[in-house]
């Protein structure tokens, strides 16, 4: 994954340059190999946690901040344990004197990985975080204005008591002037692009209940971080081995092959009616 093949030794090396104490015994290489373990291993559990953090408090329409901190305090309680272990193989530090009791020293660990692990989160989210519910007008396009709402039509969906409290904490994350005609979502690890036909905005929800607050509107999932509104597809785009939908956006979303039949029957199905 790109993604860990960047900040994985981003992080080691920017970790090296401080010099922790705590590993400041041992040499070079075992100082690398010992902070490797710990990104390789905190990273995918940070992930993972922000995943089922986001996803269980996203009723809640809570600040991202509070999100990752939940998220990093979660991961400091169960890697304490490994962090330790890492500890007696390396032998960082010499003999501490008395042992301490183990609730003892898995609290100590606990709380001496939380802030380390707290910046670290921020520091990889920092570039998403600037661009959380900033929306972007989309350039002018002829093709985008038929497929707009008209602002009476937009109070009249607000008002409709129907919604689900997935659908509401949706809505409460898109700025109004981008209006309800979505186009389509990007996901990006738990961050979510939505495009409308007015405008753009990154925001802070997972791709899955985006898609179930969507779920009365006429769409598809066209790939794993991907999902686009049928009456916004103008069609199937061949590219080399490559085929991608062309939104009335003008812009294009890749659809993979186990999804390429089903997009080019649901296109054929709307096309005939």
């Amino acid at each position: 994954m790109l993604f860990a093949a960047v900040w994985v030794p981003t992080l080691t090396i920017l970790i090296l340059t401080f010099n922790p104490a705590v590993t400041a015994t041992l040499s070079f290489w075992s100082g690398l190999a010992f902070w490797a373990f710990h990104v390789v291993l905190l990273l995918p559990l940070l992930m993972w946690f922000q995943t089922i953090v986001d996803g269980g408090l996203v009723s809640f329409q809570l600040p991202p901040l509070l999100h990752f901190t939940i998220t990093a305090f979660c991961v400091s309680v169960v890697f304490a344990p490994v962090s330790i272990f890492l500890d007696v193989v390396f032998e960082p530090v010499g003999d501490l004197g008395p042992s301490p009791s183990v609730v003892s020293i898995l609290t100590d660990e606990i709380w001496s990985i939380f802030l380390p692990t707290f910046c670290v989160w921020l520091l990889v989210n920092s570039a998403r975080l600037q661009n959380l519910s900033v929306p972007l007008a989309l350039q002018e396009n002829p093709e985008n204005t038929g497929g707009s709402e008209a602002p009476e039509e937009a109070s009249e969906e607000s008002r409709d008591h129907t919604e689900t409290s997935i659908e509401q904490a949706f809505w409460a994350k898109i700025p109004r002037e981008l209006g309800r005609d979505v186009v389509s979502l990007t996901s990006e690890q738990h961050y979510l692009h939505v495009a409308t036909t007015r405008g753009r905005t990154f925001i802070l929800f997972p791709l899955k209940r985006a898609m179930s607050a969507l779920s009365g509107k006429e769409g598809v999932q066209i790939h794993r971080s991907h999902w686009v509104a049928l009456p916004h597809v103008k069609g199937l785009v061949r590219d080399a081995e490559t085929v991608s939908v062309l939104l009335s956006t003008g812009e294009k979303r890749p659809v993979s092959r186990r999804n390429q039949t089903e997009v080019k029957e649901l296109l054929d199905r709307r096309d005939q009616c």
